[in-house]
C-alpha cells in the first residue's frame, strides 16, 4: 500500500498474528500498543526491525506507561503518541504516512 493515495485499515486481534498480517497485506504504517497481552508491541517491533524487508515499515508505538517513549523509540519505532491522546494526533500520523 505505501505511495497509494490512502490506507485502508487491517485490524488484527491477536499480538502473534501481527507479524503474518503484516507480511500479507504490506502496510504503509503500523500502529502498536506498547503493551499487549502474549508478545508486546516492543516484540512485534523488535521482530519488524530484524526482517530485512520489513525493517523500514513506519511503526507508531501508542501507550499509556510512563517510560513508554523511551522504550519505543530505543526498540525503532518511528513514531509514539502517549495515552490518551487527540484523534487529531493520530490523524497527522495517519497523514504522515498514508495520504499522497
Amino acid at each position: 500500500m505505501a505511495g497509494t493515495a490512502g490506507c485502508e485499515p487491517v485490524a488484527v486481534s491477536k499480538s502473534l498474528d501481527v507479524i503474518r498480517a503484516i507480511r500479507q497485506n504490506d502496510p504503509a504504517l503500523v500502529i502498536l500498543d506498547l503493551w499487549m497481552p502474549v508478545m508486546s508491541g516492543d516484540m512485534i517491533l523488535q521482530t519488524i526491525r530484524k526482517d530485512e524487508r520489513l525493517r523500514d515499515l513506519p511503526v507508531l508505538i501508542i501507550s499509556a506507561s510512563s517510560d513508554g517513549k523511551s522504550i519505543a523509540m530505543q526498540h525503532g519505532a518511528t513514531d509514539y503518541l502517549a495515552k490518551p491522546f487527540e484523534i487529531t494526533d493520530l490523524i497527522h500520523v495517519f497523514q504522515k504516512y498514508c495520504v499522497g
